[in-house]
């Protein structure tokens, strides 16, 4: 029997896992423990007191208590070798950095102690040099004389003419002396050196009253330079790095009034705007967005093939300046938008991705796939891709080689489709620049790019409201921006700040009868011209005129309010303090409070318009719902152009490739004509075979033919149906539209305008009195329409369900219809009786009744047949 199958004490049955006594090796079941008077101890050996004590161990507990010592001590020290370990690790590190830092503090006090007087004499320096500096100016482009010895006098005269030009009643004493090495064809600066600083600082403060050729600046110290020279360094960088707003919007529909007002109040100009979640359609037009200099790429949801239609959908818009166009990709299930942008002289592609939370690992690789797509085609070109990938408890990022990582914060489902996204990302050697977290601590919005530049930013000033989840950003890209195009510019005279003094004084200064003497009259006309031009150009001031950037709808108090927010902004990010932050918030809020206010009252005077003038009704809807312009970017035969002429020549050879241009000579029986006409008789004939074969009958009387031709003697062709020659004629109406032989509308016109005078004839008059009621009823409805549209034009328009058109009718002093009959039958009766209208038959049908009335009234009663009772009373 073999060791782990013994015979229990207890009950004399095989244990296949016995419990064995440590002393005398007796086997027993767990339950028969009680039976062999051993007790249980450890739950796996017996501790047999009742064995006598000579009774030794056998050799097989012996071995297997050695082997779990033996064991239990290896695990034992392993676990205290690798504890010691990854101390002595953690120790060695912070004695490193412990020795770092103490070199670091050697080093700083050896600078310190070394430099502390140096610092001190640069800067007692510095302030000399700028003490002794402050009574000098610096004049640039001031003509340098070739003779060397007439240098001081001539520079002199210079500078003189300019001081006196600045502050004429200034009398400065000072020296003049040029700085530099003299250049052929170069003049060069002038140093202007005062007795004092005020004098230097007084002129220039005013030295925007100079209008020559000289500059002048402040005398600077080289350290001074350097400063301004890195200023406008960085501010070159500044305006050459692409600015681009990204945001999570939640929901485009109800905040279009929102986005309407803020993309035209924000401080920030974007050159590219993204926005994912719009949840628009295509009831929403481009226009209504109030992008106004952008041009707007969408990829709404109902587009893509996703299953829900509400919700999704992705948006990007890119400055007019920049020539764009979308990127045809193949189709796919995620909702992504890709824009080829050039921005100077290089592409660059932005895309904007939105993945619902819960995606499959399908989805994520169908995106990737496309971005590969997109890189494998456009090799030379960077690649911008921002979006909500939704992989929450998840931080994307890069570590030091650029190499994308992720980054597990609690309890996440999304690994599959992280690591996909990363792999091929990786592969593609993209980096991700948005490190930004919500409330909740995750990163669901991420940004990824071919190029490196700086982390995204949280936006100072947001376009939308923005959701705890999904926080607006702002972030940079390293671009050769061209120059800003401000539209063109109108340069005219300002004639209401002129000096009419002045040029009251010069022309009345002028001898006109010597200076006409003996010219013809055109030489007069000439001089006068050219005195009256030179007036103009030297006491009337010129101005430049720009186009506003603003929307029409701005008003003055609005745009003086967006430009305070702008300083207040710009101040802000200068000082970087919360004192000036809190006044950028304060102008931000008046702005938007403002423009809700503006925006309502421009919206009530554009409807109030609409019975006065319907022009500036049409005009806010074209603006809101079409935005009209030509095609920003052309593609063609593998060449990509912006320019105007270029795309019109692109137009201009595609349609010459479409369409046929065939020259045919008119009026002339040569084959072309004959081929064209003997193709509509042949069209004729079969029309009439296929009109008898199905039992149709053609109605000839109303069959017709037109010429159309503006020529009066051209060849007119005569047509054959059914053995008919078709009756040519000069107009045909087709669509309730009469269109004439001549190509013009004169017929048409001459038409409605009869249907309208015959309408407005039978308001003004009545004519016929049908006996039915309905009849009418009819004849009162036309009336009824008139009236009501005449209610609406003096702005007191009708209920639906009103019927009472007294009140117009007095307004208007127009009697009803049927009160105009009646009036009609009056009269013609009361001519019947006096006999102006001689017809005996109708009189022997009027009943006359004569009562007998004391005094001197006559009362006639009149009946007759047309149920009408007439009562005429006489004195």
């Amino acid at each position: 029997m073999s060791d782990n199958k013994k015979v229990c004490k207890g009950c004399n049955t095989i244990v296949a896992k016995p419990i064995v006594c440590i002393k005398c090796g007796i086997a027993s079941h767990p339950a028969c423990i009680p039976r062999t008077g051993h007790p249980y101890l450890n739950g796996k050996f017996l501790d047999c007191t009742a064995c006598p004590a000579d009774a030794g161990l056998s050799g097989s507990a012996i071995n297997k208590i050695r082997e779990l010592i033996r064991s239990e001590f290896a695990i034992f020290r392993r676990e205290i070798v690798e504890s010691l370990k990854a101390d002595i690790g953690i120790i060695r590190e912070d004695m490193q950095k412990l020795a770092e830092r103490i070199d670091g503090l050697e080093n700083v006090e050896r600078r310190a102690s070394d430099g502390v007087s140096l610092a001190e004499e640069d800067l007692f320096a510095e302030i000399a040099e700028r003490e002794s500096r402050a009574s000098n100016i610096i004049m640039f482009s001031l003509d340098e004389p070739e003779h060397s010895d007439s240098n001081d006098v001539s520079d002199k005269d210079l500078v003189n003419d300019v001081l006196h030009t600045i502050l004429p009643s200034l009398e400065p004493s000072y020296k003049v002396r040029r700085l530099g090495v003299k250049k052929h064809g170069q003049p060069r600066p002038l140093c202007v050196s005062f007795s004092s600083k005020q004098e230097a600082i007084l002129v220039l403060r005013n030295k925007g009253k100079y209008t020559g050729p000289a500059k002048i600046y402040q005398d600077q110290t080289p350290k001074q330079r350097k400063y301004l020279m890195n200023l406008k360094a960085h501010l070159r960088e500044l305006q050459d790095a692409g600015e681009i707003y990204y945001q999570n919007v939640r929901g485009l529909r109800t905040k279009l009034p929102d986005l309407r007002c803020a993309s035209n109040l924000s401080t920030m100009s974007y050159d590219v705007i993204i926005l994912v979640e719009t949840w628009l359609n295509k009831s929403i037009n481009n226009a209504e967005l109030g992008l106004d200099r952008y041009n707007v790429f969408r990829c709404d949801r109902e587009s893509a093939s996703g299953d829900c239609v509400r919700g999704g959908g992705v948006l990007i818009a890119v400055r007019e300046i920049y020539p764009s166009r979308a990127l045809n990709i193949c189709e796919s299930a995620v909702e992504h938008l890709y824009i080829d942008v050039q921005i100077g002289h290089k592409h660059i592609v932005f895309g904007a991705v939105y993945i619902p939370l819960g995606s499959d690992t399908m989805t994520y690789e169908s995106h990737c796939s496309v971005v590969e797509d997109i890189c494998s085609k456009s090799r030379n070109i960077d690649l911008v891709i921002a979006g909500d990938y939704n992989l929450p408890h998840l931080v994307v990022g890069s570590d030091v080689r650029g190499v994308l990582t992720y980054e597990i914060k609690g309890r996440c489902n999304m690994l599959r489709q992280a690591n996909t996204l990363v792999t091929h990302f990786n592969e593609l050697q993209l980096y991700q620049h948005n490190f930004v977290s919500n409330v909740t601590g995750n990163t669901l919005d991420l940004v990824f790019s071919t190029v490196q530049m700086a982390p995204a930013y949280l936006a100072v000033e947001s376009l939308l409201s923005c959701d705890k989840y999904h926080p607006a950003l702002d972030f940079t890209l390293p671009c050769s921006k061209v120059e800003l195009e401000c539209g063109p510019r109108v340069v005219k005279r300002n004639f209401s700040r002129a000096n009419y003094v002045a040029i009251n004084d010069y022309l009345g200064g002028i001898h006109w009868d010597v200076e006409l003497e003996g010219l013809s009259v055109e030489s007069a006309v000439g001089l006068l011209y050219s005195h009256l031009d030179y007036a103009a150009s030297s006491y009337v001031p010129v101005c430049t005129i720009r186009p506003s950037t603003y929307p029409r709808w701005f008003t003055r108090e609005l745009i003086a309010l967006v430009k305070s927010k702008r300083r207040a902004h710009y101040t802000f990010k200068r000082t970087n303090l919360f004192s000036d932050y809190l006044v950028f918030s304060n102008a931000r809020s008046q702005c938007k409070a403002l423009s809700e206010v503006v925006w309502r009252d421009y919206v009530g005077r554009t409807e109030n318009s609409i019975p006065n003038n319907i022009n500036n009704f049409w005009n806010f809807i074209n603006t809101i719902t079409n935005k009209g312009s030509s095609p920003p970017y052309v593609y063609r035969d593998g060449v990509h152009t912006s320019d105007e002429i270029a795309t019109e020549n692109h137009f201009a050879d595609f349609f010459e490739s479409v369409y046929n241009n065939n020259s045919i000579t008119c009026g002339a029986s040569n084959g072309s004509i004959l081929i064209d006409m003997t193709g509509h008789d042949c069209d004729l004939l079969r029309l009439d075979t296929w009109c008898e074969d199905n039992g149709m009958r053609l109605n000839l009387s109303k069959c017709h033919v037109v010429h159309f031709s503006r020529k009066t003697d051209g060849y007119r062709h005569d047509y054959v149906l059914s053995g008919t020659t078709l009756t040519k004629v000069d107009s045909i109406r087709d669509l309730g539209v009469t269109f004439g032989s001549d190509l013009s509308f004169k017929k048409h016109i001459e038409t409605i305008t009869n249907n309208a005078l015959r309408r407005l004839g039978f308001v003004n008059r009545a004519f016929w009195a049908p006996y039915l009621v309905y009849q009418c009823d009819i004849i009162e409805h036309i009336q009824h329409r008139f009236l009501r549209r005449i209610s609406f034009r003096l702005l007191r328009p009708m209920n639906f369900f009103d019927h009472d058109y007294d009140y117009l009718h007095r307004e208007l002093g127009l009697l009803s219809l049927r009160d105009r009959r009646t009036q009609a039958h009056l009269v013609f009766v009361r001519n019947i009786i006096s006999g102006r209208i001689d017809c005996p038959d109708l009189l022997e049908c009027i009943g006359l009744h004569v009562p007998v009335l004391q005094g001197d009234t006559t009362v006639w009663e009149i009946k007759f047949e047309m149920r009408l009772r007439v009562v005429v009373v006489y004195p």
